[in-house]
């Protein structure tokens, strides 16, 4: 994911991670599990302030919960996190079935 090659370079460039932002708004139905969970890895870890945005994957994951694997959930948990952006029903949707998630992990 482009958004995760670009992480590194911080929110400063706000234009760029604006253009950034507008285009996965426009894609985003089109991603899979991996794709969206790595574009909210990606924006969470450069910090970028959108909460419009991140409303919108937040919706795509919780239609996706079922295609997700257990590094999908990780990604996303630290991108919500870094993001300062949790909210309650996507945390639950992740969280919804541990003994599907202990499996995933090997416990």
């Amino acid at each position: 994911s482009v958004i995760v090659a670009f992480a590194s370079i911080e929110y400063r460039h706000k234009k760029l991670f604006r253009a950034l932002s507008k285009q996965t708004r426009n894609i985003v139905h089109s991603f899979t599990p991996l794709q969206l969970s790595r574009t909210i890895h990606g924006f969470g870890v450069a910090s970028v302030d959108d909460d419009g945005l991140l409303r919108i994957l937040c919706d795509h994951v919780v239609r996706q919960q079922h295609l997700l694997h257990a590094r999908n959930v990780v990604d996303i948990m630290v991108g919500l996190t870094e993001a300062e952006y949790t909210p309650e029903k996507v945390v639950k949707t992740l969280l919804a079935e541990p003994p599907k998630l202990a499996r995933w992990l090997g416990g």
